[in-house]
């Protein structure tokens, strides 16, 4: 209850501050940033921010989802903290991957925790997963092939690192929950049900159940990924080869 009542304090706040600073928080935005996207990232970057500036500042004035605008907030403040993370260590990151990570955030820490979706659709949590997998063997693509092609490593190991930086990160991102309920209190990973509590209508049940679902999940995606990859990879080669 304390915790509800300090993130709905502090969503209040960060909004007051943002609606003060309305004039200025955009022009800082569009000198400092924008510059750093191509067209494609710029219009997927604005059209989210809409929509979380707009949802999050309606959830501040309904009592029953206040403490939600928090999450509005942290996915507001990753989307535009990742280009410059993208351009301060130099990736390369292709537009379909950058938009679908900006979009995963937004719907995985905002809109899925706004809209109750993990108790709506039992099959929500394992498309997020399976697609968290596919999108990290994406974004590990775009920052190893270009370091590969320089050093002339095989496409296998290429391959490879994919899929071990999607297993890795999809461990990495259940230390993460259980941290956040062990600092917080919450329950996340639903460690807290009783046994009647567990949910047999949603993929999500108790503590463990849930952890290992979500990192098969997740590596499962990251084979999708890899595999796509792969796929793309050869035909690209071959296609060099004819020409």
């Amino acid at each position: 209850m304390a915790v509800n009542l300090f993130l709905a304090r502090l969503a209040v706040f960060v909004g007051v501050l943002l609606w003060r600073r309305a004039c200025v928080l955009p022009k800082i935005l569009v000198v400092s940033i924008f510059p750093l996207m191509g067209k494609t990232k710029k219009i997927a970057t604005i059209f989210l921010s809409v929509y979380l500036v707009v949802s999050g500042t309606i959830d501040l004035f309904i009592p029953q989802v206040r403490t939600k605008a928090w999450y509005a907030v942290v996915s507001l403040a990753v989307i535009w903290l990742t280009p410059v993370v993208v351009k301060l260590f130099k990736l390369e990151i292709s537009d379909m991957t950058y938009v679908l990570f900006i979009t995963f955030v937004v719907v995985g820490t905002y809109t899925s925790n706004r809209h109750n979706l993990y108790k709506t659709f039992w099959w929500f949590d394992v498309v997020l997963h399976l697609s968290s997998g596919v999108m990290l063997s994406m974004i590990a693509g775009d920052i190893f092939f270009p370091i590969s092609k320089e050093h002339r490593n095989p496409l296998w190991f290429e391959i490879l690192f994919m899929f071990i930086f999607a297993v890795a990160a999809a461990g990495f991102w259940e230390i993460m929950e259980f941290s956040f309920d062990c600092i917080t209190g919450q329950d996340v990973q639903r460690n807290l049900l009783r046994e009647h509590e567990i949910i047999s209508t949603t993929w999500q049940n108790n503590g463990i159940i849930d952890t290992m679902n979500d990192m098969i999940n997740g590596t499962v995606g990251g084979i999708v990924g890899c595999t796509l990859s792969l796929l793309t990879r050869r035909k690209a080669q071959r296609h060099g080869k004819n020409d």
